[in-house]
């Protein structure tokens, strides 16, 4: 086919510009120029199959598709052929279709970085997600780990409690039990120690009676009923004989010969009344004489003074026992003429007779025996 001039003009300026394309597809795919050039072929080819199958040229349907099957069947053929000429128009429709692929290229590749940059995204927060994964499923063992601990930690706490609370029962009952005995022993001293302060109140009011009862006998002195010796009733700290341990009743007095004056501390029988000596029963060391029936029918003197005891000093022993007499008279009554009954315990212990006779112990001795 010839063409026109201006056709070859076009043609002079088309390889330039075309080669310039070829330079910038080899610089962007990286492929040489024969491959490029095998590929613009095969599209090339292609364009006619697709023109062929639409119906556009009629006469070469017939020749076309054995080319392009010989072309699709061996590709190495052409490589050895000689290049054959190429018109414009084909040319123009090889560049259009280039340029279609080209945009067709361009959109796919935007939408492949797109694609791979949503992968690699996703990949991203894959790895996020698979990280956070690890990490839960750490936490998920942490937590077991330390559930177990927590039930083991429950159940020492739940045989502790039980220990403490079997340990707790036992301390309870056995402080229960304490307190029983402790409130019963407490009753009982309680109890005891009632009677003992009765016992003591009884003991103190008896001892008293006894005190006032020499108080009123106007002594501080007196045998016991019982024993027969001598007690002194200020000195008394409990109502019992300090010789015979026997319970004191109280105080009687009983005059003798002349101004000579008995007392007798008398003590509580098993009946509760007093048992008074009679004169039957007296002491022989107390008494002048005994009974005849005592004594089986004999009578005994009375003790005298020994021999050689001058009336001299039966006279000093008399004046003596008188003034002692004055003495309690003048203590019992005041000069008002009442009786200082209140003063007669501070009396009686200011005027001992056994201190004023001790007195004259140098110059007479005293017998009891000679007044009686």
């Amino acid at each position: 086919m010839v063409s026109d001039p201006v056709d070859n003009d076009r043609a002079n300026e088309t390889p330039s510009s075309f080669e310039a394309w070829l330079d910038q597809r080899m610089s962007e795919t990286g492929k040489s120029r024969d491959q490029l050039c095998q590929e613009l072929l095969a599209s090339h080819w292609q364009l006619n199959e697709i023109t062929e199958l639409l119906g556009r040229d009629s006469h070469a349907s017939d020749e076309r598709p054995s080319e392009a099957k010989s072309a699709t069947r061996s590709p190495s053929r052409d490589d050895t052929e000689p290049n054959k000429p190429v018109s414009d128009d084909e040319l123009a429709e090889v560049l259009e279709l280039i340029e279609g692929l080209q945009s067709e290229v361009d959109t796919e590749a935007q939408r492949r970085a797109r694609l791979e940059q949503s992968v690699q995204t996703l990949t991203t927060r894959l790895d996020e997600v698979e990280d956070a994964l690890d990490e839960v499923e750490d936490l998920s063992a942490e937590l077991d780990e330390v559930e177990s601990a927590l039930r083991e930690r429950h159940q020492t706490l739940d045989a502790r409690f039980d220990d403490e609370f079997d340990n707790l029962q036992t301390i309870l009952e056995h402080l229960v039990e304490t307190d029983d005995r402790v409130e019963t022993k407490l009753k009982e001293i309680e109890t005891q120690y009632g009677a003992e302060i009765r016992e003591i109140r009884a003991e103190r009011e008896q001892l008293r009676r006894v005190k006032q009862a020499a108080k009123e006998a106007d002594t501080h002195e007196g045998d016991c009923e019982h024993c027969g010796e001598s007690i002194d009733l200020a000195l008394l700290t409990s109502p019992e004989c300090p010789n015979c341990q026997r319970p004191l009743h109280g105080v009687e007095k009983e005059t003798k010969w002349l101004v000579l004056t008995d007392y007798t501390v008398t003590v509580a029988s098993s009946d509760g009344g007093t048992r008074r000596a009679s004169e039957t029963t007296a002491r022989p060391d107390r008494d002048g004489a005994r009974d005849p029936a005592d004594s089986g029918g004999q009578t005994s003197e009375p003790k005298r003074d020994a021999p050689g005891t001058s009336d001299h000093t039966v006279s000093q022993s008399r004046a003596a026992v008188n003034e002692i007499i004055d003495s309690f008279e003048s203590v019992s009554t005041g000069d008002d003429g009442t009786t200082g009954t209140d003063e007669t315990s501070d009396a009686t212990g200011a005027i001992d007779p056994d201190a004023a006779i001790d007195a004259d112990e140098s110059t007479f001795e005293w017998n009891e025996d000679d007044f009686r």
